[in-house]
């Protein structure tokens, strides 16, 4: 997958912050692994014992068509087909907003801590970020708490226990996560590798 949308410039995403880049991000709750053994029981267990057709899979040109291609190809193993139909990124994202789609690929930059994370999950934000339109008053709660929180420990106790409850519910898919790639002089002087990198910091030898 990897190889095949990004041109193996990327790596593999379990959740949906990645604790390596997020603060307060978190590694509690439910990994899901490739399994569509486990996959095609699950469907027999609810009724699509043979599949089903999931109509539209909405994307973008380039990155996202490549996966969405992949996740077909996936879906197909276990008997769920479908097609794919690219839009323009105002045409999608209006239609992402009013619930307008079946399943959909997207992805972009969020933010470097986990409560930015909120507007895919809070109830007040159907029409914005949180296009699953679900309502979770104990998710509401946490990230409520999270960002008035100041204590780090207890912080990161209310993110651990937030993300356990996004896990478990996997409203959306994590796929992969793009990396950056940076070339530097040797002489270059730089604090640390930071997901914003203040250049005007930076000095030469």
């Amino acid at each position: 997958m990897v190889q095949m949308a990004s041109d193996g410039i990327a790596a593999p995403a379990y959740r949906m912050a990645n604790p390596e880049l997020v603060a307060f991000a978190s590694d509690a709750g439910t990994t899901y692994d490739y399994n569509p053994a486990r996959a095609k029981e699950l469907l027999a267990q609810a009724g699509y014992p043979d599949g089903f057709d999931v109509g539209t899979l909405s994307t973008l040109n380039g990155t996202y068509d490549k996966l969405a291609q992949w996740l077909l190809s996936n879906l197909a193993e276990i008997g769920i087909r479908g097609s794919i139909q690219i839009f323009e990124s105002s045409s999608y994202i209006t239609d992402a907003f009013t619930s307008n789609y079946t399943i959909g690929v997207f992805g972009g930059p969020v933010g470097s801590d986990m409560n930015d994370y909120s507007v895919f999950y809070l109830s007040s934000l159907f029409s914005q970020g949180n296009i699953a339109r679900r309502v979770n008053p104990q998710l509401d709660d946490l990230f409520a708490r999270g960002m008035a929180e100041i204590d780090d420990g207890k912080r990161q106790e209310i993110y651990d226990e937030a993300v356990s409850l996004i896990q478990d519910s996997a409203l959306y898919i994590p796929v992969m996560n793009a990396v950056q790639v940076t070339a530097y002089d040797e002489d270059l002087n730089y604090s640390s590798a930071k997901r914003f990198a203040f250049a005007y910091d930076w000095s030469w030898n």
